[in-house]
């Protein structure tokens, strides 16, 4: 997204969606949503990569409460696949990239316009680059539409691909609480990535620069 077209008509038109995902708002109501946060939260590896909590699986209590968790975020969304790009690999759904991520912001805290960001990719949706995109979306959600000031995002030591796409993105290292997650009889650390507007904005200009 260009800084130069802030504001265009076509910017705000397609304000929901990327180059090949759209964005819905998760709804804890909607079958399909629940259907998505299932697989995702059911995985051991996404939870073993993504979640500081125990692996296990989950009562259906469990994810009905994640969903209304989820759905009451700042912003909540299920990332899906565009039309074009749906069709492209041959499916006849339009809301394919099955996901459902989540950023909260306390209303005790929001004056301080900071909010943390989460993602999780259904595992036959990764490595596609559906990932970058969508955060990339997302910090421009929470920049030009939301007013934050800073975002954060945690990622464990274990999880590799997840630290790669935090610093491709622009995220800086803000330091890390050791040895904080346990695992298979092995102590892991907890990454913490920040970014703020200022850096942002920078970013985007140098991108738009590159053009």
């Amino acid at each position: 997204m260009s800084m130069s077209n802030a504001g265009h008509p076509s910017e705000i038109m397609h304000a929901f969606r990327s180059a090949r995902l759209c964005y819905l708002r998760a709804d804890e109501t909607n079958v399909a949503f629940s259907a998505i946060l299932s697989e995702v939260t059911q995985d051991p590896v996404t939870q073993t990569v993504a979640s500081l909590v125990r692996l296990q699986p989950w009562r259906q209590k469990d994810l009905d409460e994640i969903a209304e968790h989820i759905a009451r975020s700042l912003l909540a969304v299920t990332i899906c696949l565009a039309p074009e790009e749906a069709t492209a690999r041959g499916l006849q759904t339009q809301c394919a990239a099955e996901q459902a991520h989540g950023w909260g912001i306390s209303a005790a805290v929001e004056h301080n316009r900071t909010a943390a960001l989460d993602i999780r990719l259904a595992t036959k949706y990764q490595s596609m680059g559906y990932g970058r995109e969508a955060v990339n979306w997302m910090l421009d959600w929470a920049f030009r539409r939301a007013a934050l000031h800073t975002v954060s995002m945690s990622v464990t030591s274990i999880n590799v691909r997840g630290r790669r796409l935090a610093e491709a993105l622009g995220f800086r290292s803000e330091g890390c609480k050791k040895e904080a997650i346990w695992l298979d009889r092995a102590w892991y650390d907890a990454l913490a990535y920040g970014m703020t507007e200022c850096e942002w904005e920078e970013l985007r200009r140098s991108q738009d620069r590159k053009r």
